[in-house]
């Protein structure tokens, strides 16, 4: 990592900071009392929409909360920044293997069945898209659009539209699944997965059970493109990595916005309650319980980036994972026993082999299929 990179990226930091606790807090308050300059409400009105129905439900403290939140994991990015450049550079027995991290061999084998296990799930949980945004096109009076989708000027479309846009993810996820014209097909896919399900959010219900499989379709490309030129891929571990990274950032949205009280047994009764099941109010009566269950869900998230450092590991933290989520359905009715992020797991169970260590029978092999 340059050392340029990371001191500009420290001084941005710094600056930020200084500007929005100088200045930028005082405007949210303001904003809060309807007193703020009309450029500042017009830009917060553009990415926080409900901001002006919101702030009668709850106190300044709330979002003064939210703002504070975005310098502090701008410095949390600041702080990883620092530490990798440091132990890049001077944490030397380890450099060799966190490069080893990102360069590794993989078999044509391998590389479909990642794309099955993607483009498969792409069609699996869009199934009904195409009737859902046919009955949105009759609600349009509560549209309220996304911002990507504000930027780039797109009304909702009509039922002709929808119909061409669905037809042309179905189209790209089979070329994919055949490698009929990858890398064309792997960027249709992405883009109108991606629009396609800004139009769904736009009715004020967002639902991360695609947060991954977004992030994945844009990656895709890139592990299409390194495969048609070379088998040494970085593109896979930073499909890992970012997988990894939207579990961290679940665990550390807890541990930053509600702090300790994630752990009080009343905060997980009352998800319980909200949320009612059966199971879910049985297990609300019960104390340790109540702690027990947020305190490993936490532990999960936070943890379950290990298994990009140490691939042993998903032998333990991929079904712990299957039960997480399938906790989350049984006791809350969220989210579904077949779930978007369990099905992405396939694409850390077929390993790539580290450059260093590939034998010359994974050698030949790899070059056979080429």
């Amino acid at each position: 990592m340059n050392k340029k990179l990371v001191i500009g990226w420290s001084s941005i930091w710094v600056v930020t900071t200084l500007v929005y606790i100088l200045w930028i807090r005082n405007l949210v308050i303001q904003s809060f009392y309807d007193r703020a300059p009309d450029w500042f409400t017009q830009l917060v009105n553009s990415l926080y929409p409900r901001f002006p129905i919101e702030k009668h439900r709850f106190e300044l403290s709330f979002f003064l909360g939210h703002a504070d939140q975005i310098i502090i994991r701008l410095g949390l990015i600041t702080c990883f920044l620092v530490f990798t450049w440091f132990a890049r550079n001077y944490w030397t027995s380890h450099t060799t293997w966190l490069d080893q991290l990102w360069q590794v061999r993989i078999s044509q084998r391998n590389i479909q069945i990642y794309i099955w296990v993607v483009y498969t799930c792409v069609i699996y949980f869009t199934y009904d898209w195409y009737i859902v945004l046919t009955h949105l096109y009759e609600a349009q009076v509560l549209y309220k659009p996304l911002l990507l989708l504000r930027l780039l000027h797109l009304s909702f479309p009509s039922p002709i539209w929808i119909g061409i846009g669905y037809g042309l993810l179905l189209i790209g996820c089979f070329g994919m699944l055949f490698r009929f014209k990858s890398s064309i097909c792997a960027m249709v896919v992405a883009i109108v997965f991606t629009l396609l399900q800004g139009w769904l959010y736009s009715f004020e219900k967002l639902d991360h059970a695609f947060a991954p499989l977004t992030y994945v379709l844009w990656l895709m490309p890139l592990l299409i493109i390194q495969t048609n030129h070379s088998y040494v891929q970085w593109a896979l571990p930073l499909i890992r990595m970012v997988i990894g990274i939207l579990y961290l950032q679940a665990g550390l949205e807890k541990l930053l916005i509600g702090g300790m009280e994630w752990l009080d047994p009343e905060t997980f009764r009352n998800y319980l309650y909200l949320h009612s099941t059966p199971t879910g109010l049985w297990v609300a009566n019960q104390d340790w319980l109540c702690i027990l269950l947020p305190a490993m869900a936490l532990l999960f998230q936070l943890s379950f980036i290990l298994i990009v450092f140490f691939p042993a590991t998903r032998w333990i933290i991929l079904p712990v994972g299957v039960l997480f989520h399938s906790s989350t359905y049984i006791l809350m009715g969220v989210g579904g026993i077949v779930n978007a992020w369990v099905w992405l797991y396939g694409l850390f169970l077929f390993d790539g082999l580290n450059t260093k260590n590939a034998d010359l029978t994974g050698k030949k092999s790899v070059d056979k299929e080429a």
